[in-house]
């Protein structure tokens, strides 16, 4: 049957309803439900949602960020909307509709799509340089840098898809960014807006003096008075870098190859903004600390933490990078 899957960028289950969506496009058995599935994505958490003006706020506000008077949407008057369509064979025009409907943060406007990843998206990679740049263009000189993760320590969860009341949403991590285990990445102040629509990964080249870790990325919206708001982030642990089926703990000191799956975003980061990134190598309690020592995971005991010297690699045949769906203006 035609289904309706409504979730929000913030939302802890963001990334599992656009894979559903994409399995019912594809897969549905009728091309009935093929056609006329929808997915409506806004501005909101699991927590913070649409249902009440009195939950998101009148001009669509989180705590730290505002996306403007259109941003709570009416999420009654759509189900009911598509219950009579579905229910009742009442000719409401949903079905002349294109299948997705998503708000475009920064811009702070809706627009109607017809696919995801969009057709038109323009995959850009941002190369991580040594100096903290991010920029499409690769450094000449290959570099590292170091940070000490301490399991004892983790950076806490701050924002994004937590499932989590206090923490979840459009969060300032700027505080966050001042800790020396956090690696920040950013763009000159842009000239230019850029849309960025889609799902967002990450390629890190790591190494560490330990056998497993983790490594962390975030994707920042930089606003010009400093406010670092967090649009979605991603983990991948060292030991499952070819998959969960085919664990392999690391050699210390050699480099490997990472790809950190950040979710999905729809965001225009306008001019005077930065595009930054974070590195890391924790992320808690939204992801349960490394204790880097490779030992089986949740079976472990205090005595097992060890402190990890970790590098990010840059340049070269190390092209550590962001890799971005930007979105072409029309």
């Amino acid at each position: 049957m035609p289904s309706y899957f409504i979730t929000g960028w913030y939302d802890s289950l963001l990334h599992e309803t656009i894979t559903v969506f994409n399995g019912w496009q594809a897969n549905a058995r009728t091309s009935d439900a093929r056609e006329k599935t929808k997915l409506l994505i806004g501005p909101w958490s699991h927590q913070v949602s649409p249902w009440g003006k009195a939950q998101l706020g009148s001009n669509g506000e989180f705590e730290d960020r505002s996306f403007g008077p259109d941003a709570p949407g009416d999420a009654v008057a759509e189900h009911l909307r598509w219950y009579d369509t579905r229910l009742k064979n009442i000719d409401t025009g949903m079905d002349d509709e294109p299948p997705i409907k998503l708000f475009v943060m920064g811009a702070n406007e809706w627009r109607f799509e017809k696919e995801w990843p969009l057709a038109r998206t323009q995959w850009t990679d941002f190369y991580m340089s040594e100096d903290g740049g991010l920029s499409t263009e690769a450094p000449d000189n290959k570099g590292a840098i170091s940070f000490d993760y301490d399991p004892n320590d983790p950076v806490p969860s701050w924002g994004a898809q937590y499932q989590s009341m206090d923490l979840t949403g459009p969060r300032d991590r700027s505080e966050i960014e001042t800790r020396d285990d956090v690696l920040v990445f950013e763009t000159d102040v842009l000239k230019e807006g850029i849309e960025v629509t889609g799902p967002i990964k990450a390629t890190i080249f790591g190494s560490s003096d330990c056998v497993d870790t983790d490594f962390t990325a975030a994707l920042i919206d930089v606003e010009p008075d400093g406010k670092a708001i967090i649009l979605c982030e991603g983990i991948c642990r060292a030991r499952f870098r070819n998959g969960t089926d085919e664990p392999q703990l690391m050699n210390p000191g050699e480099v490997y190859e990472f790809t950190i799956d950040m979710w999905d975003t729809s965001n225009r980061f306008q001019p005077g903004h930065r595009i930054r990134m974070e590195v890391s190598s924790s992320n808690f309690p939204r992801y349960d600390r490394n204790l880097n020592s490779g030992g089986p995971i949740g079976y472990e005991g205090p005595e097992a933490i060890k402190v990890a010297r970790n590098a990010v690699h840059v340049g070269g045949a190390t092209p550590s990078r962001l890799i971005l769906p930007v979105i072409p203006a029309r």
